[in-house]
């Protein structure tokens, strides 16, 4: 049998799984309780479902690609949580690209909601079907992106400090409804920063430049944002009455 050298041992070492499993079993059910992951985790489950019984009534496809959209969806959650696992062992280096991609990959989240453009009657699906599997992507999406948001802005405080942590929040607000446009109505995604950054760096800012000339472009980017902005807020309310309960119980 072929021994595993050194070099093999450091990468298996780094990967994903175990970055993840370094966190005890119990720290790590605590964080994705107060980042409300496990809520984000049963809103997607439930998409996932009513996906799989409608592929099953109609004996085709037909919004198959929700389930790509709510995989990229969750790819800022996981990237945030796997950049937690790593502030907490030697890899914390890993920590600051896997916030990057976090952060590249946001838009994604409530890009879902903008998928209830597709819904018209199609039989033998009846028409209520539809609406309940879209609106759950929905409620997966935004959920799913504020609880990477809380992630994130949680590591940015850690280590730059809240100031830092709150310019980034609002930052990534800000933009996020910029990407929704981007993949709407550009049909761009996330991988196009890095493969054709020129071009869209080009197209951000002549909209930028001639905001009047791009209505639709800053409609979708305000409206969404602002929508995007509301549910975190609404996420933060909902998490800080629950931590403040908690904390109550833990004096008593």
């Amino acid at each position: 049998m072929r021994s595993r050298g050194p070099h093999s041992e450091a990468t298996l070492d780094r990967s994903p799984l175990v970055i993840a499993s370094r966190l005890r079993a119990t720290e790590l059910a605590t964080y994705a309780r107060r980042h409300a992951l496990v809520a984000a985790g049963l809103l997607s489950a439930t998409a996932v479902v009513l996906l799989a019984t409608r592929f099953a009534i109609s004996g085709s496809w037909t919004y198959r690609f929700l389930a790509w959209n709510i995989a990229l969806a969750a790819a800022p959650a996981w990237a945030a949580m796997l950049a937690a696992a790593c502030m907490r062992t030697r890899l914390s280096r890993l920590a600051l690209p896997l916030v990057l991609v976090a952060l590249a990959f946001l838009p994604n989240a409530p890009y879902l909601i903008t998928d209830l453009v597709h819904l018209r009657h199609r039989p033998p699906v009846p028409l209520w079907f539809d609406i309940a599997l879209l609106s759950s992507f929905g409620a997966a999406g935004l959920t799913l992106g504020a609880a990477a948001l809380s992630m994130i802005h949680e590591l940015c405080r850690r280590a730059l400090g809240r100031n830092v942590a709150r310019a980034v929040t609002v930052a990534a607000l800000a933009t996020s409804g910029l990407g929704i446009y981007i993949g709407r109505f550009l049909r761009w995604n996330s991988w196009d920063l890095v493969s054709n950054p020129l071009r869209v760096g080009s197209v951000l800012f002549q909209a930028v430049v001639h905001p009047f000339a791009h209505p639709r472009t800053w409609g979708v980017a305000i409206l969404y944002g602002g929508l995007m902005t509301v549910c975190y807020l609404a996420f933060l309310s909902v998490r800080g009455g629950r931590d403040g309960r908690a904390a109550r119980e833990s004096r008593a």
